[in-house]
């Protein structure tokens, strides 16, 4: 006798709630998975990690500024780039941009420099108020630009601020022409010339070469670091080294013997009668001051011109 198999009667029994479960929990755990991966993209965050002075020197700072990136997604995003605007006072903000793509894998963070540099004398003809300001408030905006999937290309502004310290050149100006003695030979002279230093900081005097010139002759050269040669009135003076103290004045004097016979007599005559000579004063000055970053400078100077001698 040959029997026929009932797949409705087998089903009907106790595996029937045993598949049923299963299958619900199947998809609900396939939902959850296509829930996950349909999250909207997150717009990132960004912050500024750090703000400082990383060159310093009389003509100019640089600020550099970091800036990191957090991505929150799980994909990645690219940082294209990001703009700035530094502004001091009431001058016109110094802008620019840098276009560099850094690449942020997901759930992770990227970081960009952004250099900033500032020329003193462009900053000093713009704000006039700086002129007697040892440094100086400044704020920089900046805004990471980020290109993330959907959401497109995002701006992510931020802004520091900070302050920056003030750098002047000392100021070198001619201060006369002395006659200390006259005889029936010879006579000294003395060359002057000062110094001025507008800075909150002493400068040291590192190297002074120079070669004086009267009536088209050559009378006398040397340098400070001999300290021979050379008087110093309002800084002090070592052997190899002169320091000027900050917004200090000091009076350099060249002391120059000058003989008939190597002047000649027009010389001699235009001496002796106080009138205007010829001179030329020229040389370079070295110097330094105790601030981080700052190397020693050197401001090369000339003074020429026809001046009356005076008396000691």
């Amino acid at each position: 006798m040959v029997r026929t198999l009932n797949h409705k009667q087998d089903l009907g029994g106790p595996t029937k709630p045993i598949l049923l479960i299963g299958l619900v929990t199947a998809l609900l755990g396939a939902c959850a998975a296509l829930g996950d991966g349909l999250q909207p993209p997150q717009r990132p965050e960004a912050a500024v990690t750090s703000a400082e002075i990383t060159a310093l020197s009389f003509e100019a700072a640089e600020l550099t500024a970091r800036v990191r990136v957090d991505n929150p997604n799980a994909f990645g995003v690219t940082l294209a780039g990001i703009s700035y605007a530094l502004g001091i006072e009431d001058a016109q903000p110094l802008q620019g941009q840098i276009e560099h793509e850094i690449e942020i894998p997901p759930t992770e963070s990227g970081s960009i420099e952004v250099p900033v540099r500032v020329a003193w004398a462009e900053l000093y003809d713009s704000v006039r108020v700086l002129a007697d300001r040892n440094e100086t408030a400044y704020s920089l905006e900046l805004t990471p630009v980020v290109a993330v999937p959907v959401l497109g290309r995002v701006e992510l502004p931020l802004r520091t601020k900070g302050s920056l310290p003030l750098l002047r050149l000392p100021e070198l100006g001619f201060a006369g022409i002395e006659v200390r003695s006259l005889g029936l030979t010879t006579a000294e002279l003395g060359v002057s010339f000062e110094l001025n230093n507008p800075n909150s900081v002493a400068l040291s005097l590192h190297e002074l070469p120079y070669d004086l010139e009267l009536g088209g002759r050559r009378v006398a050269s040397g340098n400070i670091a001999d300290i021979e040669g050379i008087e110093i009135e309002g800084a002090e003076g070592t052997e190899g080294e002169a320091v000027l103290d900050a917004e200090g004045r000091a009076r350099y004097t060249v002391v120059a013997s000058l003989a008939f016979i190597e002047a000649g007599r027009a010389v001699w005559e235009t001496v002796a009668a106080r009138e205007p000579l010829a001179y030329r004063l020229e040389g370079a000055l070295t110097f330094g001051v105790a601030l981080p970053l700052v190397e020693p400078t050197t401001i090369p100077f000339s003074f020429s011109g026809s001046e009356p001698p005076g008396a000691r």
